[in-house]
């Protein structure tokens, strides 16, 4: 029996962009690091690995399996809202609801500078978050 694994982290739409029926205009981070990470574990026959990222030039949600991974990308509801000040309320749900959808053994939020990691902590699931710096440090600086 497969060990299934939800990631909610950054993921780059444009090394996806033949699966989405719109054009990905603008700049996003690359997150490198998740990319490789998620191809790796894709090769074991032991992980399910489910991948849930949200991104704003996304006009819908898109869930498809490719190279072995199961992507769920979320559109931002009122992109015009900065998503801090709110405290990620706004999104939260549409995580949740899949989260529930997919049943993961294990929720591994990536990074604390956006949602990820908060879902993973709240979602009810076991979960494990991974920190790239000191929060502390990175709230002082977005005062």
């Amino acid at each position: 029996m497969k060990l299934k694994v939800a990631w909610i982290a950054p993921y780059n739409c444009k090394t996806l962009s033949h699966r989405f029926t719109q054009s990905l205009d603008g700049s996003s981070h690359s997150a490198s690091w998740i990319r490789n990470g998620a191809m790796a574990l894709a090769q074991s026959n032991e992980v399910e690995l489910h991948i849930l990222t949200q991104d704003k030039r996304l006009l819908k949600d898109y869930d498809f399996l490719e190279d072995g991974i199961h992507f769920h990308f979320f559109k931002n509801a009122y992109r015009h809202i900065p998503r801090p000040i709110l405290f990620y309320q706004l999104d939260r749900n549409k995580f949740y609801e899949r989260l529930k959808q997919i049943n993961p053994d294990i929720v591994h939020g990536h990074g604390t500078e956006n949602l990820f990691s908060y879902i993973a902590v709240t979602s009810g699931f076991p979960n494990v978050i991974s920190i790239q710096a000191i929060v502390t440090k990175l709230f002082k600086q977005h005062q």
